[in-house]
């Protein structure tokens, strides 16, 4: 009995912590968690395809793509199976990546593999990524394994050739780096905030990563004294990052704004803070 009550004890202080948390959640200090659940929720709107119903619809535009009297782009037939989740799709687009001469076709087809999560197809394109010379699908590969939540093969595969010959990382490889939860963007985007024509974005994404509060917060104070919307808006998600009191006072003084694009952006972004909390605590219900 003592320790059924000991138990209880511990899982009310758990249950207490958890609402406490979701009383207190920032989208804009989770903004990859934030993407990674709207990815889950686009793919549960097709998850469940009818493949015998849309048998037809799969041979017809499979014979178009392979058809050498068709006028429609190749891009465009493929692109038109990208929400049909049916085997005979996910064997289709391997087999265009393995055959077709346009590197822009074949990043498209990885690309919706990605889309529908189609794990089968993880041995070739890992095998493929080491194969291939063209750095858009050895980036476009590691993109599509995060989609389908492989964060560490992905991430073997950045690392096998995101670096120059001084082993500095590529720029063209932070965002995927960043959708796999690696910290070795921050890095990036700390030389990043040293040059004055890229300190605003930096200093956004260091916000994101929650790092650098200290340096930052002047940076989007100056950006919305700048008058410029567009560092203004910026400057705006940078302190939601920061998302203490101090940084949300601001905000919440900026929806009143002669501006009124930076108005609704300011009241957009409390909105959202707001909304995303009774979420997380409707969740827990």
């Amino acid at each position: 009995m003592k320790n059924l009550i000991l138990g209880c004890i511990a899982l009310l202080s758990v249950l207490c912590v958890t609402a406490q948390k979701c009383k207190k959640y920032n989208p804009y200090q989770h903004t990859r968690e934030e993407y990674i659940q709207t990815g889950k929720e686009m793919f549960e709107s097709y998850r469940y395809t009818d493949c015998e119903k849309n048998k037809e619809w799969i041979e017809t535009h499979t014979n178009l793509y392979y058809s050498d009297t068709s006028t429609i782009p190749k891009h465009h037939v493929i692109w038109y199976l990208g929400k049909v989740n049916c085997p005979e799709v996910i064997d289709f687009y391997m087999d265009v990546i393995s055959k077709d001469t346009s590197e822009r076709v074949r990043c498209d087809a990885i690309q919706y593999l990605g889309w529908l999560r189609a794990e089968k197809s993880i041995p070739f394109l890992t095998t493929y990524a080491y194969q291939t010379k063209s750095f858009k699908e050895k980036n476009q590969i590691a993109s599509t394994l995060c989609v389908i939540g492989k964060y560490d093969l992905a991430l073997d595969i950045l690392d096998s050739f995101c670096y120059d010959e001084n082993g500095i990382l590529k720029e063209n490889c932070i965002a995927v780096y960043s959708f796999a939860g690696s910290k070795k963007v921050i890095k990036f985007y700390k030389n990043e905030f040293k040059k004055p024509e890229s300190r605003l974005p930096a200093a956004g994404n260091l916000a994101e990563w929650g790092v650098c509060h200290g340096k930052t917060y002047p940076v989007f104070i100056e950006a919305l004294k700048s008058g410029d919307t567009n560092k203004m808006q910026t400057a705006l998600y940078g302190l939601a990052a920061i998302g203490d009191k101090k940084s949300m006072h601001i905000i919440k003084e900026y929806t009143t704004n002669e501006n009124q694009f930076i108005a609704k952006k300011a009241q957009n972004i409390l909105n959202n803070i707001e909304r995303k909390r009774k979420e997380k605590c409707n969740d827990l219900k």
